[in-house]
């Protein structure tokens, strides 16, 4: 089946998906709940470094998706707020951290730990995790608002519990079956849910690096993979439910969520010129910085707030941890190749 018109109406940027949350004039904020899912994250990017940290995420990513949610609740705290959080991987040191500083922001806020998919899919059908009900007569009054998963992807996929050893868990992830179990009851009819994980818009697996066909040589041709986004997670979400739903077509992309590279190379090198520090990144836009008169004002001032974000950041059980959240929300990457990096909206077809 190819993708029609109805199933990316239009795009939304993942900037343009936050606007969403701009307009403060609630009926009765306590009966619209906006609830946000945190994945596991284990999954580190270098083999090495996983093999380093005993087949765990980095330092700097081990928070990403918690410092997405952090940062998204820190925008508008003034809406119903719940964080339901998938325990696996985290310490209890790490979920603690990021209570506290949730109830920093939001006095009294709720955090729901999950051991497996069935407690995220129980809480949104009825608030209570251990209630496997369709419905409770709480989730009558108190509906779904906005839903948000902060998580890794595969195609078909919400690949929670993915790690450097194993793909998919069972037990864990949210695949089409799962969201079959979603009472479309429990949300407002003008809710909206929006997936932050690679690929979720894509129904085609086929689509890795690529979506461009290749020809019996492996060159790359004009010819363009089926994306069958008909048959995606995302639409499978929005056809359950009968609500909108932003996904990515693309992965999508943490890398700016402490830092963005600019501003890690603009670090580099004024350390390098002002405090003779080694450096390792390239930028040859900063070369001016490596000579200590070369540095202006305005750069000793950047300098002194990049300094200060970071010297604000803990480490909690050898991850990275800032109680203020990501500093940029998630963006779209550049793979595979070919397609859009911005969200694509996906409207109920059925």
């Amino acid at each position: 089946m190819k993708v029609t018109s109805k199933v990316a109406i239009k795009q939304v940027t993942a900037g343009k998906a936050e606007e969403h949350y701009k307009d403060k004039i609630l009926s009765n904020p306590q009966l619209e709940e906006h609830i946000i899912v945190i994945g596991t994250q284990q999954f580190n990017h270098s083999l090495l470094g996983a093999i380093k940290r005993g087949f765990d995420a980095g330092p700097n990513g081990k928070f990403m998706f918690i410092h997405q949610a952090i940062r998204r609740i820190r925008l508008n705290p003034e809406l119903n707020w719940t964080v339901v959080i998938y325990k696996e991987g985290y310490t209890a040191n790490q979920i603690g951290a990021m209570s506290v500083a949730l109830a920093n922001i939001v006095n009294g806020i709720r955090v729901v730990q999950a051991a497996r998919r069935e407690h995220v899919i129980n809480y949104i059908n009825t608030q209570d995790g251990n209630n496997e009900a369709d419905t409770s007569d709480v989730r009558k009054i108190v509906k779904v608002k906005r839903l948000l998963f902060y998580c890794h992807g595969l195609v078909n996929r919400l690949a929670i519990g993915i790690t450097n050893l194993n793909t998919t868990d069972d037990m864990l992830d949210i695949t089409h079956n799962a969201v079959q179990q979603l009472n479309r009851d429990a949300f407002f009819p003008d809710a909206r849910i929006y997936c932050f994980s690679c690929r979720t818009g894509l129904g085609n697996p086929q689509i890795d690096t690529s979506v461009y066909k290749t020809d019996f040589w492996g060159k790359e041709t004009t010819e363009r993979h089926n994306l069958y986004s008909a048959q995606s997670l995302a639409q499978k979400f929005s056809d359950i439910t009968k609500v909108i739903t932003y996904a990515y077509l693309c992965r999508s992309d943490y890398e700016d969520t402490l830092f963005t590279p600019d501003e890690l190379d603009f670090i580099e090198y004024y350390r390098a010129g002002q405090f003779g520090v080694k450096r390792s990144r390239k930028n040859d836009g900063y070369n001016y910085l490596l000579k200590k008169e070369g540095a202006t004002e305005q750069d000793h001032k950047r300098y002194k707030m990049l300094e200060d974000v970071s010297n604000a950041r803990t480490i909690v059980d050898g991850a990275v941890f800032d109680p203020a959240g990501a500093r940029y929300n998630v963006k779209g990457g550049e793979s595979p190749k070919g397609l859009p990096r911005e969200m694509q909206t996906f409207s109920p077809l059925q």
